[in-house]
């Protein structure tokens, strides 16, 4: 059987029955990671059908043998995917998704996600816009209502991968990869990663009670801990933020909200097991 780098040659010469090898051989490879950025399954195949295009044209020439040809599809595959996301005919695909949301909803979408602008100078420019009733809350419910609309269309997560991928921090993509439970600030954010600790059904019901408990927090309990935990906000930030005296009381105040966060799961009579896991989380984050 071929290399990689030997069936990668035979295609540039314009051997066809390469290029079907190619296809058997390598397709699965490349959808399934197309399905990471997309469920919806006419965008998914458009951009597979794109995809080989751009291979075909010449991108595979950029093929040296280096690494395998399976990891360097992937790479390929997930660059094509935030281009597509990032383009003029992406962002009216997501615009359109966003149908029926708020014009201040669309509008912190466009500053954020679009124009790329620091949650702080959302804050700001919105403030400037819509005047200073507009609060942090505010935004961070705008935010969460864009990710859910997106997700209720099955766009997968290509908010935060694709268009601001730094929002992830650095390492990110290697943290999928791992067997480690998901960070606790990212249980927290509403953003969870793949856990192989846990079985497929038993991270979503742990996440759902979590959700739910989140939600029987008072609001500002919610979002001292968005602000610190989802977008790692100093304390000395959300001192001047929320219009506290100091940053000690910000610490007392996240450490209460932990706690009773901790105090409304244990509440909830889940299994022991699923509530020393989350249990654990939240003691990581005091």
């Amino acid at each position: 059987m071929d290399t990689g780098l030997q069936l990668i040659r035979r295609i540039l010469d314009d051997d066809i029955d390469a290029w079907h090898q190619f296809i058997d051989m390598y397709t699965p490879y490349m959808k399934a990671t197309i399905r990471r950025y997309s469920e919806d399954e006419d965008l998914a195949a458009d951009l597979y059908v794109s995809l080989l295009a751009k291979l075909q044209e010449g991108k595979l020439a950029a093929f040296s043998g280096r690494s395998t040809l399976p990891t360097w599809l992937v790479t390929v595959t997930i660059n094509h995917c935030r281009d597509y996301f990032r383009s003029l005919k992406g962002t009216k695909h997501i615009l359109t998704a966003l149908g029926g949301l708020s014009a201040t909803t669309r509008r912190v979408f466009t500053l954020f996600y679009l124009q790329r602008l620091p949650l702080q100078a959302v804050y700001e420019a919105m403030r400037t816009e819509a005047g200073p009733a507009f609060s942090y809350l505010d935004l961070l419910e705008s935010l969460e209502q864009i990710r859910k609309r997106v997700s209720e269309r099955k766009l997968g997560k290509i908010l935060d991968r694709l268009l601001r991928p730094e929002a992830y921090g650095a390492g990110s993509e290697r943290r999928v990869e791992t067997a480690d439970p998901p960070p606790a600030h990212i249980l927290l954010s509403y953003s969870p990663l793949p856990d192989r600790n846990l079985e497929r059904k038993d991270l979503r019901t742990t996440l759902r009670i979590l959700r739910e408990a989140l939600e029987r927090l008072s609001p500002e309990d919610r979002l001292l801990l968005k602000l610190r935990f989802e977008h790692r906000e100093n304390a000395r930030h959300i001192r001047d933020l929320l219009g506290l005296n100091s940053e000690k009381k910000v610490y007392r105040k996240v450490d209460r909200a932990l706690s009773k966060l901790k105090n409304m799961l244990l509440e909830t009579g889940i299994p022991q097991d699923v509530y020393e896991y989350l249990a654990n989380s939240i003691d990581e984050l005091h």
